[in-house]
């Protein structure tokens, strides 16, 4: 089995997890600066395409953009380009046709992998989008924002479906299960929460002793 992990320090690393070996390494832009550090990778299911984004914009103003690269060959294969600030998440559909990205600039956008397009810009939340997931079934996006509220909007549209409250600090973390579709997010107060999107509420609060930033199931 291989673990991905993006960095800082510019580069995407393919380990290989029995051993810890370095299988491949991708260099995306390189020099001084913010410039080319990688804040967030996906992996569609099937192993095929590799997503990574994070700050590359070398000045004010312009448009950042996320990467696309063919994993077995390590070879860039797309630039999306719209969002006006850093990318801090992205997730692959299930079915891999299309991808979802947050960033700072208070949006998140739906993308067409095939087209290599934007199908629909998020607009909603009032401050950074740190975490974007796809539900179980891919008909929906769930985002969480500094604004301490989680979104759902429909994929086929754009349109937002959903604002969940409970939360009293930026959420930054959010996960779906892939087995039962459960969603959990968990914010810089302290606390996890498990939702029903349905009903649009939190069925479940788990309290920690410190601030929530990362979630699997």
């Amino acid at each position: 089995s291989q673990l991905i992990s993006a960095s800082d320090d510019k580069t995407i690393r393919v380990w290989e997890a029995d051993t810890g070996r370095i299988v491949q390494t991708i260099r995306g832009e390189i020099g001084d600066g913010d410039p080319g550090k990688v804040y967030a990778v996906a992996l569609s299911r099937d192993g095929r395409l590799l997503a990574a984004a994070g700050r590359n914009a070398g000045t004010e103003g312009a448009t950042e953009s996320i990467r696309l690269y063919d994993l077995r060959e390590g070879n860039p294969v797309g630039l999306l380009k719209g969002h006006q600030e850093a990318i801090l998440s992205l997730e692959f559909s299930p079915d891999g046709e299309k991808l979802v990205s947050g960033s700072t600039d208070d949006t998140s956008i739906i993308w067409d992998v095939p087209a290599k397009a934007p199908l629909a810009q998020l607009r909603g939340h009032q401050g950074d989008v740190n975490a974007v997931r796809f539900t179980s079934d891919g008909s929906a996006v769930v985002s969480a924002g500094d604004d301490n509220t989680l979104k759902v909007w429909r994929v086929s549209d754009g349109a937002l479906l959903k604002t969940l409250t409970g939360h009293s600090d930026k959420v930054v973390a959010l996960t779906v299960s892939a087995r039962d579709g459960a969603v959990a997010s968990g914010a810089l107060d302290g606390t996890i929460r498990l939702w029903d999107l349905h009903a649009g509420k939190s069925v479940k609060e788990i309290a920690q002793d410190t601030e929530v930033m990362s979630l699997a199931f």
